[in-house]
């Protein structure tokens, strides 16, 4: 599978251009999200890669015991500081993933669910990243981890590479980097058929960089409730994303 290269700085200003377009507006979908993984309530949450913070509104519904954030840039980091402000026992920790070293630092909590949502597309050696968290789960108790990252690596296209995607994944593609690293999949599927065309359409077509527009993001979210039931009901054989969660 081809990796992709791109302009590192370029493609954090892009994303978090896409965040803003889509903060406040899309909060069913990732209340969506996390309901795949069946997080239970007064947990201790560990969000690695948290970027300025899209999930943590719908993670706040959970009151986890514990919340400590996580993520590359110091910017969203102190995003972040600013967001959990009321969340009692959170922290926010600028933390290289690639970097075991840093990672020693959340050896001393203790976690339930070890979130990692749309993260690793961002991380070229993807692999180094799971062996380093599968560390981390061993240092820190008896938690699961949650995986979402996107799908289909033929829809890539501009709006990949501008928010510095370096891959979709296949189904199989990620499942042999989980088994290969030691992790055990206690389930995996894809996510969000209907959003398949209009990715295509904004990739590959129009060459758009920018993935969703705030208005875009609000009509799809209107239509997440009915899209939800039928692929609760209807599992996709394919979809925008892959969810996993491994132990």
């Amino acid at each position: 599978m081809s990796v992709a290269k791109f302009d590192k700085t370029l493609s954090e200003d892009a994303m978090s251009k896409n965040a803003a377009s889509l903060m406040g507006k899309t909060n069913r979908y990732f209340r969506w999200n996390l309901e795949l993984f069946s997080i239970e309530r007064g947990k201790c949450i560990l969000d690695l890669g948290c970027g300025p913070g899209l999930y943590l509104q719908a993670l706040t519904a959970y009151r986890p015991a514990r919340y400590v954030a996580t993520d590359y840039s110091p910017q969203y980091v102190e995003t972040i500081k600013s967001l959990i402000t009321d969340l009692p026992d959170s922290v926010a920790l600028q933390i290289d993933l690639l970097n075991q070293q840093q990672l020693e630092a959340l050896y001393a909590f203790a976690f339930d669910f070890i979130l990692c949502l749309d993260v690793l597309e961002h991380i070229e050696q993807d692999e180094q990243v799971l062996k380093n968290i599968k560390t981390l789960l061993q240092n820190t108790g008896e938690g699961c981890l949650c995986i979402k990252v996107p799908a289909l690596p033929f829809l890539y296209g501009e709006n990949d590479r501008a928010i510095g995607h370096y891959r979709r994944y296949s189904m199989q593609s990620l499942k042999t980097k989980l088994l290969q690293t030691g992790y055990q999949i206690e389930k995996i599927g894809y996510q969000n058929f209907v959003g398949i065309l209009p990715w295509f359409v904004v990739g590959k077509i129009l060459k758009r960089s920018q993935s969703v527009s705030g208005n875009e993001g609000r009509a799809f979210d209107i239509l997440v409730p009915v899209i939800k039931s039928i692929e609760k009901v209807f599992p996709p054989p394919i979809g925008l994303s892959l969810y996993c969660k491994c132990r």
